[in-house]
């Protein structure tokens, strides 16, 4: 992250033909970069820092914000989420893109949603994409 008035404050020229690879770079650099206001981006993107493995907890993420349990917890009531539902969205957006992606075993992208048991894996499956996940390869 830069800070905007020392970017603004660069006067190097940049070849007119190199902007539209820039802007195109950051947009999709940006486009996961939750803004400083939104508390659901902000724990969304801690939680997909911390998926794998295991199964991050609100504690665990309140403290990585620098923020009370309770302060987080009502900051997302405030934003009509709670931190389950941030998670389970965090969960079918990655098991989307992997399941697409069709290079791991169940299992894998099981432990890389931090499910414990890949039986976990396939009944949230079904439950976001009424499926089983063998079945969204």
């Amino acid at each position: 992250v830069f800070d905007r008035p020392a970017v603004l404050a660069v006067s190097r020229p940049i070849a007119s033909s190199a902007l539209p690879y820039l802007d195109a770079h950051a947009d999709r650099e940006l486009g996961d970069v939750p803004a400083i206001d939104d508390i659901v981006g902000a724990v969304a993107a801690e939680v997909r820092g911390r998926l794998a493995g295991r199964s991050p907890t609100v504690v665990e993420i309140a403290k990585a914000m620098g923020l009370s349990t309770r302060t987080l917890q009502r900051r997302l009531t405030v934003a009509g989420r709670d931190f389950g539902a941030v998670l389970d969205d965090v969960r079918r957006a990655r098991a989307e893109a992997l399941l697409a992606d069709g290079g791991q075993n169940l299992a894998e992208i099981a432990h890389k949603l931090g499910y414990s048991e890949p039986s976990a894996f396939t009944r949230a499956s079904i439950r976001w994409f009424e499926a089983p996940p063998s079945r969204m390869r």
